[in-house]
């Protein structure tokens, strides 16, 4: 009979949904057995005086408050918000550098001397980092692409400076450096250091974390997590592959695959502790 009844539980527990999420630039799942309701987090969140540091905060939840638990924070990964002032503070980097490179460009026409700065846009550090920069955010993918051609363009002013050098017409030389300066000023880089601008500007308001409610009946609280990526039944794999990375106070027990993606198992039970 005990046997009976354990055999039905495994079936209802192999029957339960996982909800599959990212986080960081990793993939996870957990029960749907306690999740409540999933929401998109809202971004009034109330600060708590002395709350450890993976609790975001206070948001409302229908007629009540519920803490918020940083997945993220937890799994010891770098937190959205650090993510994103990271990535704005190194676009405003970048943005510096290429004022400092027009700076430069400029000083050159006037002296009439050979630029000594790179011509080549995949050289620069704003190239190296755009070429092997990945993202799946699309408004952040759409503004990247705009900014490739006028980044070209900005770091061909260079070849045209040397170009115009050689012009063995005085008159003809001068022509072609005034107008190199003059496009260089009016045109392309502030198009180049605006589509930084809203880069930064999209990075921050494009990202929209979500939150799942959990509730065992004892506690109730939200975890916020990047997306949610769908819901379906998964089968923890046999095979193990090494999680001590994301194995942090043994929340991730488990491993699965579902489209081509390995997936790490949370245990909600254990997640639901902190709240």
């Amino acid at each position: 009979m005990q046997q009976e009844i354990q055999s039905n539980q495994d079936i209802i527990t192999k029957e339960i949904p996982w909800i599959v999420f990212k986080a960081g630039h990793g993939v996870f799942a957990i029960s749907s057995e306690i999740v409540s309701s999933i929401s998109i987090l809202s971004k009034e969140i109330t600060g708590m005086p002395e709350a450890p540091s993976y609790v975001r905060g206070l948001v409302n939840l229908r007629d009540g408050c519920i803490p918020v638990v940083d997945l993220r924070s937890v799994l010891n990964m770098q937190t959205l918000e650090e993510e994103i002032r990271l990535f704005e503070s190194m676009l405003e980097e970048r943005k510096q550098d290429h004022q400092k490179w027009a700076s430069e460009l400029v000083r050159s026409i006037n002296q009439k001397e050979p630029f000594t700065l790179t011509s080549d846009p995949h050289q620069c550090a704003f190239g190296k980092w755009y070429d092997s920069y990945k993202t799946e955010n699309p408004m952040v993918q759409f503004h990247l692409k705009k900014i490739d051609e006028p980044h070209k363009k900005l770091h061909n002013m260079a070849v045209r400076l040397q170009d115009a050098l050689d012009i063995p017409n005085e008159e003809e030389r001068m022509k072609a450096l005034d107008d190199i300066q003059k496009q260089l000023q009016d045109e392309i880089l502030p198009i180049m250091l605006r589509l930084l601008d809203e880069t930064k500007q999209v990075m921050g308001e494009s990202v929209r974390e979500m939150m799942l409610v959990l509730d065992d009946g004892q506690k109730q609280g939200g975890i916020a997590v990047d997306e949610v990526l769908r819901v379906e039944h998964l089968e923890p794999m046999k095979d193990t592959i090494k999680i001590d990375e994301y194995h942090q106070m043994n929340f991730v027990t488990g491993v699965s695959r579902s489209k081509e993606q390995i997936i790490l198992l949370i245990d909600e039970k254990k997640l639901i502790e902190l709240i």
